[in-house]
């Protein structure tokens, strides 16, 4: 009777085990079945940031009153491995350009387009930052929340759904690592601070703070004020490049 009973439960291991290897082998040809051609996805192309403007004379000049800076981040894969990492990278930037005598408070700073849509890895398995393949990439951030993935996919009609279902599994992620690091960094540096674009979806900013609902994905950029509130008033991307138009919608 015992060992009947352990056979028994042997089986029942075996048999959760073999529908959970199938689940997994399921989501891996899903994920290969929508990867998007080679060469596809957003791609960035980020420039090294100037920290001196030499004056006629040949000097560094020290800004006295706010200005605009305009802030070309070189970003690498590892700056978005987890919240900590992105906002060192980011906030070591103001740094440096405060020391500079660039970026006296009150100044506006402007950050490139596409800075905050790479957080979609964000606290993904490691081979996601490491990997130079956007194809395994990809595949990785969709076999580490199947479910979310899967609860999504339904609803993403894009052309390239793949790319739909993970910046919707993860936009809220997204979203609330994008407001926490640049309003933390717009009240400690006493700037207004132009966000680099991210891709959401359906943002909106509620009581101050950026939040995702139900719906398309914009390419949308958020203004954060120097008390670390959100503007209400988003801008979303009228006319995406080719890149971005089978997973992202253009604004009215």
């Amino acid at each position: 009777m015992v060992e009947r009973t352990g056979q028994l439960r042997g089986r029942k291991v075996m048999a959760r085990l073999m529908w959970l290897a199938a689940g997994m082998l399921a989501m891996v040809v899903l994920a290969l079945a929508l990867l998007p051609p080679a060469g596809g996805g957003p791609q960035l192309a980020l420039g090294q940031m100037r920290l001196a403007v030499p004056d006629p004379g040949g000097r560094e000049r020290r800004l006295s009153q706010p200005a605009l800076v305009g802030i070309s981040a070189l970003m690498m894969p590892r700056d978005y491995a987890d919240a900590h990492a992105f906002r060192a990278k980011v906030a070591g930037y103001l740094e440096q350009a405060r020391k500079a005598g660039l970026m006296p408070e009150g100044s506006i700073v402007v950050w490139p387009e596409h800075l905050g849509t790479w957080l979609v890895a964000v606290d993904a398995p490691g081979i996601v930052t490491r990997t130079p393949a956007m194809g395994l990439a990809m595949t990785a951030l969709a076999l580490a929340r199947p479910r979310a993935l899967w609860g999504v996919l339904a609803r993403s009609h894009e052309k390239d759904r793949l790319a739909a279902a993970l910046f919707r599994s993860r936009s809220q992620e997204m979203a609330a690592v994008y407001q926490d690091v640049f309003a933390d960094l717009a009240r400690r540096f006493g700037v207004t601070i132009v966000a680099g674009s991210i891709v959401l979806e359906n943002p909106a900013v509620v009581e101050g703070r950026l939040r995702t609902r139900p719906g398309p994905l914009y390419n949308t950029s958020v203004v954060f004020h120097p008390d670390g509130r959100a503007d209400p008033k988003l801008v979303r991307k009228v006319y995406p490049i080719p890149s971005e138009q089978p997973f992202t919608t253009a604004a009215d």
